[in-house]
């Protein structure tokens, strides 16, 4: 049974490619969070990349819900022709309120 804290210390160090090296965590050789605080161009590198890829990431997402609500607004409108019989503009109220609405509070 392990007393303290210490000795689970002690015993994580025990474990051949554990976490802990000699006394410090393994990492890949980065920067710790203290240093990238205190000197942000250490991390500028990893910024430029990581807003890289949320812009890419995003881009198909928006890409994604501009078909959706489009497609969406094709049918209500739709609807508003056929089954309410809306006529000169009064039919785009439907997709305007319904997906605005589901929009607003998701």
């Amino acid at each position: 049974m392990i007393a303290s804290w210490r000795d689970e210390v002690a015993a994580i160090r025990l474990i051949p490619g554990g976490p802990v090296d000699g006394g410090r965590w393994r990492g890949g050789g980065s920067a710790g969070a203290g240093e990238r605080l205190a000197n942000p161009r250490v991390d500028a590198g990893r910024r430029r990349r990581d807003t890289a890829l949320t812009v890419a990431a995003l881009v198909p997402a928006a890409l994604f819900l501009v078909m959706l609500v489009a497609g969406s607004m094709h049918g209500l409108v739709a609807f508003g022709l056929e089954v309410l019989g809306w006529r000169d503009g009064w039919e785009y109220l439907v997709p305007a309120t319904l997906d605005g609405v589901s929009v607003a509070f998701p």
